[in-house]
């Protein structure tokens, strides 16, 4: 965890720490993550969509806009989600 994550990466081809971060915690069989923003400050919330295959999870849009294609993340929909990954 260093605080030239940006220019270490690019340097040596290594992953950032966010990436080894979330990278953990879906070997850890996280769904997802719920995190502050560096830049905003607001929460942030990260799903692992593939880690939705074998799951009884399922996240909704309450209010999905117009036009939208899929709005529920569940065991039945990820892989619509894989595409925009």
């Amino acid at each position: 965890m260093i605080e030239g994550w940006r220019e270490f990466p690019v340097q040596v081809n290594t992953p950032t720490n966010s990436q080894l971060f979330a990278h953990l915690l879906i070997q850890a069989g996280f769904e997802g993550v719920l995190y502050s923003s560096t830049i905003t400050g607001k929460m942030n919330l990260a799903l692992f969509t593939r880690q939705f295959k074998n799951s009884a999870s399922i996240v909704s849009v309450l209010d999905p806009p117009s036009g939208a294609t899929c709005y529920e993340l569940s065991a039945r929909t990820f892989t619509q989600l894989e595409a925009f990954v």
